[in-house]
């Protein structure tokens, strides 16, 4: 089994890109935390928005396992 691990993308829209790209060559996608950037300049709500499109977009090409970060909030 093949599997891509990644962890603090902190909402860096060119990862997540790069993410999509590399699917399909894995059997499997982890993605460890710290997903949006809290402390950058675009709203939470609309980085929540983007993030899960990307995580939707990722699903339907490989299996995908998402935890939460310190930098996710806590909702």
């Amino acid at each position: 089994m093949k599997l891509l691990i990644t962890s603090d993308i902190h909402y860096r829209i060119k990862q997540f890109d790069w993410l999509l790209d590399m699917a399909p060559q894995y059997d499997a996608i982890i993605v460890a935390g710290d997903l949006l950037d809290l402390a950058g300049h675009a709203d939470t709500d609309i980085q929540i928005a983007v993030v899960e499109k990307y995580l939707t977009r990722l699903a339907a090409v490989c299996p995908t396992i998402v935890s939460s970060g310190n930098h996710d909030g806590d909702v």
